[in-house]
């Protein structure tokens, strides 16, 4: 579930995909993409332009993009995590609790076990005869 969560919120592959989907398949801008601008405020009081990493407006409020990428991160995490699950569950199947040399052993002395109690009965019933 962690690494479902860290490559969704962490990591650049989900922006980068969704970027692919919605603007440019081959990337170009992606960096222009990724960067906001900073408030209006703070440039009129700097006189400069900064950007920095975010889905921001330029009055600083959260844009379109951020909402759709949280929830494709959300979706992520869900997703990622039920693949795991499925996984883990085939392998759960597919490979046996008791190897089967040791279930041999097994069927061995439950076979004996059960021989000697049939010498024993056989040996009860002809001493009481």
């Amino acid at each position: 579930m962690s690494n479902a969560f860290l490559i969704a919120f962490t990591s650049d592959f989900l922006p980068r995909q969704y970027y692919k989907y919605k603007h440019k398949s081959d990337l170009t801008g992606y960096t222009n993409f990724t960067l906001a601008y900073s408030p209006l405020t703070f440039n009129q009081q700097n006189n400069t332009v900064c950007r920095y990493r975010d889905f921001r407006n330029p009055n600083g409020h959260f844009n379109m993009t951020y909402w759709n990428l949280m929830a494709i991160r959300l979706a992520f995490v869900i997703v990622f995590e039920h693949v795991v699950f499925f996984i883990a569950r085939m392998i759960d199947l597919l490979v046996p609790d008791i190897p089967e040399s040791v279930e041999i052993k097994l069927k061995r002395v439950r076979y004996m076990a059960r021989q000697a109690l049939a010498e024993n009965q056989t040996l009860l019933e002809q001493t009481d005869s």
